[in-house]
């Protein structure tokens, strides 16, 4: 562990810049010196409305006032309208929440695993994933990452995973060929993030795809990072002309409030308990867009003034980035 700033208590996890930001606006945050930036990070993709957006603001204060955390012994009103949001803008029809990318993560390698045991009669099932990946830090889900710096340290590291290089279909095919017998799911970014901003090829999510139809595998996106507009359509998937089995979503989808999703397009095998949002969790995307979500609009550009000027999109371009240009094209995927 590299040396601790003995003037804090928080733990040296990550290598931190000199810079404590302390409030922000949009796309600008101050410094505790009041020197003002252009923020181009989001909090690493989290921040899709900006920060302090208005209602986002609006949508938090109104159901602070109401109720902040149940547990699911009960129903939750705002867990089911989120829930069918992303179904109705999906390709996926059931959701299952919890607080964060690697917990959704966890929950699809859990999902896949349960589908190899139930469905397939897999003893030992093991889920494909690329190199250069990123798929978080908890224990199973930086073990599906395909990056050895990230596992330095924390071994034994789970079984049941393997990798090929991310668009090579050889790679895959080879894969497959050594592990086919036990493989019951291919879990992929539809860009890489960490991988070096690399954009899905779509001639080859559309052999994954036949090949998953094919060999009976859950096809699983990683939405984390890409998903909720990043990529120039709501879900990183569409960008590549393919539909996967389920996705996973999280940063973004609550503005900068912790929440993560696993969306699946039939009901789960298995019976799942954890640890799911409060009703405040699930408040910040109903509350900021559209439902359905236009067809004619980008997700970049969608809660910005729309570039084709169209008025189903007034609702969210309302809500946000006031304080950008007054026309922002749409981004392509990886921009």
């Amino acid at each position: 562990m590299p040396p601790q700033d003995q003037s804090t208590a928080v733990m040296a996890t990550y290598g931190r810049f000199p810079v404590k930001l302390e409030r922000g606006q949009g796309v600008w945050v101050r410094d505790s010196q009041g020197r003002r930036y252009l923020d181009c990070v989001a909090g690493i993709a989290t921040c899709t409305l900006g920060h302090s957006d208005r209602a986002l603001r609006r949508a938090l204060t109104q159901q602070l006032r109401k109720l902040q955390h149940v547990s699911n012994l009960y129903a939750i009103g705002e867990q089911e309208q989120l829930a069918s949001w992303i179904a109705a803008n999906s390709c996926c029809d059931q959701v299952f929440f919890c607080n964060s990318g690697a917990e959704a993560n966890e929950a699809a390698i859990k999902l896949a695993r349960k589908y190899g045991h139930s469905r397939r009669g897999i003893s030992q099932p093991l889920i494909l994933t690329a190199r250069s990946s990123f798929h978080g830090r908890t224990l199973a889900a930086v073990t599906a990452t395909g990056q050895p710096k990230y596992h330095r340290g924390f071994e034994p590291l789970p079984e049941g995973f393997a990798y090929f290089d991310y668009n090579d279909i050889n790679s895959l095919e080879a894969a497959l060929q050594q592990h086919g017998d036990r493989a019951v799911a291919v879990l992929l970014e539809p860009l890489q993030g960490e991988g070096g901003i690399l954009p899905g090829d779509r001639a080859f999510f559309a052999r994954l795809r036949q090949l998953c139809d094919e060999r009976q595998l859950l096809l699983i996106s990683d939405e984390v990072q890409v998903g909720m507009g990043r990529s120039g359509t709501l879900w990183g998937y569409q960008q590549l002309g393919i539909e996967p089995d389920a996705f996973t979503t999280a940063k973004g989808l609550g503005g900068g409030f912790p929440i993560g999703a696993l969306a699946v397009k039939t009901r789960p095998p298995c019976s799942s308990r954890a640890i799911t949002p409060a009703p405040l969790a699930a408040i910040p995307w109903p509350a900021a867009l559209p439902s359905p979500w236009p067809a004619n609009c980008s997700g970049a550009d969608s809660w910005r003034t729309c570039s084709n000027g169209a008025s189903n999109c007034s609702r969210a371009c309302s809500n946000g980035w006031s304080n950008g240009p007054s026309c922002w094209p749409a981004n392509g995927a990886g921009a």
